[in-house]
C-alpha cells in the first residue's frame, strides 16, 4: 500500500524520466504504452509495464535507473519482484490467449474483446477473473478437462481463488 504521503506529481515525474531514459531501449510500443498510462495517472500499471519491458528483455539498468525503480516502487508501495508481468509474462500471455480462443464461442463478443483487451494491456489476473465469471459462473459453459486444468493452474500461478467468483 502506498505510503498516504505520497507525492502523486513526484511519482508522474520520475515515470516520466524513467520511461524516457529507458525509450532507446524499449521495442514494440512500451513507450507510448507507459505514457498513456502514466497521463492516465495509472502509474502502478506504468511502473509494472516498465519493469516487465526490462525483465522480458534482460535489459541492463545502470545503477541510477535501479534506484529510481527501487524508489518508485517504494513510494507506491509496490514489491517489483511479485509482479505478475515478470519473467512469466509471455507464458501467461500465450495460455491466457490460448483459452480465450477456446471459450470464444461460448461468450459474447464484447467479453471476448474486453478479455483479449486485459490480456494485451498485461492485466492478467482480470483477464482469468472475467474470463472465468462470463463463462463459467454465469453462462454456465461446461469446460473440456484442458480447460478446467488451465484455468486452475493459472488461477494459482496467479494466486487468485476463482471460487470467490462463484457466489
Amino acid at each position: 500500500m502506498a505510503d498516504p504521503r505520497t507525492s502523486w506529481p513526484e511519482v508522474k515525474k520520475g515515470l516520466t524520466e524513467l520511461s524516457a531514459s529507458l525509450a532507446s531501449l524499449l521495442h514494440g510500443g512500451i513507450s507510448e504504452r507507459v505514457r498513456e498510462y502514466v497521463e492516465s495517472n495509472e502509474f502502478d500499471v506504468a511502473l509494472d509495464c516498465l519493469y516487465a519491458a526490462v525483465v522480458e528483455n534482460n535489459i541492463q539498468l545502470s545503477p541510477a535507473q535501479e534506484g529510481n525503480f527501487r524508489d518508485l516502487a517504494g513510494l507506491m508501495g509496490r514489491d517489483l519482484k511479485k509482479s505478475v508481468w515478470n519473467k512469466n509474462g509471455r507464458e501467461l500471455e500465450k495460455e491466457l490467449t490460448l483459452l480465450l480462443n477456446g471459450l470464444a464461442s461460448s461468450v459474447e463478443e464484447n467479453i471476448f474483446l474486453d478479455v483479449q483487451d486485459f490480456i494485451e494491456n498485461r492485466e492478467y489476473g482480470v483477464a482469468l477473473e472475467w474470463l472465468y465469471s462470463a463463462a463459467v459462473v454465469r453462462l454456465k459453459t461446461p469446460l473440456s478437462p484442458f480447460q478446467a486444468q488451465k484455468f486452475t493452474e493459472l488461477a494459482d500461478r496467479m494466486e487468485i481463488d476463482l471460487r470467490d467468483l462463484e457466489y
